[in-house]
């Protein structure tokens, strides 16, 4: 996993991942969860609530895309 400059909360959920996916998906998950995270600091949120605002942001999105997928699958 690549390092990057980060809020706490964010490194150790990507620990938590890095633990279950491959390495190439924890890079482009924290290059997203840095990006939304450095996103909402620009807009003057307080460094830890721009690290939750970007792991909610990012599990809802990924809840998201697993709702359309299975129902694709359904589809079938």
């Amino acid at each position: 996993m690549q390092a990057i400059a980060s809020h706490h909360l964010i490194d150790a959920h990507l620990a938590i991942l890095a633990r279950r996916l491959p390495a190439d998906a924890v890079d482009e998950l924290a290059d997203g969860l840095t990006e939304t995270w450095q996103h909402q600091l620009a807009a003057g949120l307080p460094p830890a609530d721009a690290a939750r605002t970007a792991l909610r942001r990012k599990s809802e999105t990924s809840g998201r895309e697993q709702q359309s997928g299975q129902t694709r699958l359904g589809q079938g």
